[in-house]
């Protein structure tokens, strides 16, 4: 029984803690979104569990002043479902004024 006991304990704290999901990899997620052909940045990328086994990701996406943004929004969302099994994807999606090329960052905090 407290083996059972600390295994529940252990996922309802992830869950309650908003860390990220077991076999989610950050990185590799923030690398494919940022690949994509109208995305000039991603940034803000969080990944947590709203229940087990339901993984959500929130990030904030920059993309061509000449595209469409929710177009753009609803390809990414379609991606992150398809290629990572994440559904719940509240997205950001702005046009980056900037007009940079595209940008990767290291997902684990620093800039490349």
């Amino acid at each position: 029984m407290i083996p059972r006991t600390w295994s529940l304990l252990t996922a309802t704290g992830r869950i309650l803690l908003e860390f990220t999901p077991k076999g989610v990899d950050l990185q590799e997620i923030g690398t494919t979104v940022a690949a994509q052909t109208d995305v000039t940045e991603v940034h803000d990328l969080h990944a947590w569990e709203i229940s087990s086994g339901f993984p959500a990701l929130y990030a904030h996406v920059l993309v061509k002043v000449d595209r469409d943004c929710h177009s753009c929004r609803r390809d990414l969302e379609k991606l992150l479902k398809d290629r990572f099994a994440i559904k719940h994807t509240p997205l950001q999606v702005d046009h980056d004024r900037r007009e940079t090329h595209a940008m990767v960052k290291d997902f684990t905090g620093e800039s490349r």
